[in-house]
């Protein structure tokens, strides 16, 4: 997936010099991430791992033009001015907001302002990405460890980072099968990249011949990705023309897979429905309620009876 992080990837990370800056900053440097340059204001001059550190985006392009991407990772009150100043830049096209927690109007200018610039934006809340083909990754996803994420032909995309790494163990481990790129597209209700957006980027990858979706409550990606398949912007590469196929599966809780929840109940089609109704035995419009993990809510046991006593 050439089209977010390749070999040609140069990175310039706002807020090096913090803990969490210091710390992915080591990892994407022992991945072979070619991190070309830091960013803290009022921390010009220092170096971080060997990276030297300027005061501004702006001197640290003139040092370094080939700075084509950035991952932010920056205190929550000064992460759009960071991110807006990297975008403005004109040279940076893809911006990694790492940081979490953004309040929303934040979120939504900072997307807004990466449309109006054309810079693509994964986050805010992304745990990064990972390309283990070209070995470059981009924030605090996975790490040199070669037990996790092996080069093959599967994408992940997620709003869990803690599931890109449990699916690509998971998938590896089962089957076989390593990645070609994981994306954390964040949590947050308001995210720069959706999983629609990731969609039409993958079908031009021709290293990819399968994508995994994991979603989580909050937001419409999900359906928007549906959607995606439904009008066959994606095509099944085993047969051109053809639109591709996404069934509706869930992985056994037992090997440690969350079940589906009451979102899965209420996206499932009307046929799984009337399966669930009948086989639970309820005559009722909509299965029980479930709680976390899928389990059924037991019934809240009546209160007990009142006993009057004689006076």
């Amino acid at each position: 997936m050439s089209m977010l992080i390749d070999k040609q990837t140069r990175v310039l990370i706002q807020g090096i010099t913090g803990k969490q800056g210091r710390r992915v900053s080591m990892e994407m440097l022992d991945y072979g991430t070619h991190v070309a340059a830091g960013v803290t204001p009022g921390k010009g001059g220092q170096d971080v791992y060997g990276v030297p550190v300027y005061d501004s985006v702006a001197e640290a392009l003139r040092e370094h033009p080939e700075i084509n991407t950035s991952l932010v990772s920056v205190p929550r009150e000064g992460t759009k001015d960071a991110t807006i100043e990297a975008m403005s830049s004109g040279k940076i096209r893809l911006v990694n907001v790492l940081t979490e927690g953004l309040p929303r109007l934040d979120a939504a200018q900072i997307v807004q302002a990466g449309k109006d610039s054309g810079v693509r934006v994964v986050g805010p809340a992304s745990v990064g990405m990972i390309n283990p083909i070209d070995r470059v990754k981009i924030g605090a996803i996975g790490g040199n460890d070669p037990g996790v994420f092996y080069p093959g032909e599967i994408a992940i995309f997620s709003k869990s980072g803690g599931m890109c790494l449990s699916i690509a163990t998971e998938i590896f481990n089962a089957l076989g099968h390593g990645t070609s790129i994981v994306v954390g597209i964040g949590g947050d209700r308001i995210s720069g990249t959706s999983f629609k957006d990731l969609l039409e980027l993958v079908r031009d990858d021709e290293r990819t011949k399968l994508v995994i979706l994991n979603g989580e409550v909050g937001g419409n990606y999900e359906e928007q990705a549906a959607n995606t398949s439904k009008r066959r912007i994606i095509r099944n590469r085993s047969s051109p023309g053809s639109p591709a196929s996404a069934p509706r599966t869930s992985f056994p809780a037992a090997r440690g897979w969350a079940t589906p929840g009451p979102s899965s109940a209420k996206a499932a089609p009307a046929p799984m429905r009337a399966r669930s109704r009948r086989s639970s035995g309820r005559a009722s419009k909509w299965p029980r309620p479930r709680g976390p993990g899928g389990l059924r809510r037991s019934r809240p046991a009546p209160p007990p009876a009142r006993i009057s006593r004689p006076p």
